[in-house]
C-alpha cells in the first residue's frame, strides 16, 4: 500500500445563493486531512467518485484514496491548505519547508491557481502563527487567493445560545 492515502468523510451537501458540496479527506499513513469543495456538478461529481472510490477500493481502516486518483478527479473542485492537521501545516510545522514547498506547488498544478486557496486561521493556538507567516509569502509568491476561517462556538456542541 502507498503510504500517501486519502480517506473521504462524511460528504456534505449545503446549499445558499448556490449548491456546493463538501468533502473532507483524511490523509492516513500520516493523519492528514484535507478539505474539497464541488464548485460546479464536474466537481460534485468528482467528490462523489473521490467519495466512492475511498470506501470501495481504499478501504483498509478507513476509506483512503492517493494523490495520483485526487489528481486524475480534481477538475472542478476547490481545495485549500486547510488546518494544522493539513499536510502543508503540518510538514510546515516540523521545519520540513522545502517538502512543504514542494507539495504545496503539487497542488497549486493539480487544482490551479484558481481554485487553490490558502487558508489563514487563528484559534490562540501557538503553532499557527509559524505556519500563517509561511504559508502568506506564498500567496504572493504563487498568485494565490487567501481564505480565512474561524472555528465558531455556537456551532459546536456546548457553544452559547443567543438569549
Amino acid at each position: 500500500m502507498r503510504s500517501s492515502r486519502l480517506s473521504a468523510l462524511k460528504p456534505t451537501r449545503r446549499s445558499g445563493g448556490g449548491r456546493w458540496a463538501a468533502v473532507t479527506v483524511n490523509w492516513i499513513a500520516k493523519n492528514y486531512h484535507l478539505l474539497l469543495l464541488a464548485k460546479n456538478m464536474t466537481g460534485y461529481r468528482n467528490l462523489l467518485k473521490i467519495a466512492s472510490h475511498s470506501q470501495l477500493h481504499g478501504y483498509y481502516y478507513k476509506p483512503r484514496v492517493d494523490h495520483d486518483f485526487l489528481a486524475k478527479h480534481a477538475e472542478g473542485i476547490i481545495c485549500t491548505t486547510g488546518c494544522l492537521g493539513v499536510e502543508v501545516p503540518q510538514l510546515l510545522m516540523h521545519g520540513k519547508d522545502q517538502e512543504a514547498y514542494d507539495r504545496f506547488g503539487w497542488y497549486v498544478d493539480v487544482f490551479g491557481k484558481e481554485n487553490f486557496y490558502i487558508e489563514l486561521q487563528e484559534h490562540s493556538i501557538p503553532e499557527l502563527i509559524p505556519v500563517n507567516k509561511s504559508l502568506v509569502p506564498w500567496s504572493e509568491k504563487f498568485g494565490i487567493g487567501l481564505v480565512g476561517h474561524q472555528r465558531c462556538p455556537l456551532c459546536q456542541r456546548g457553544g452559547r445560545r443567543s438569549a
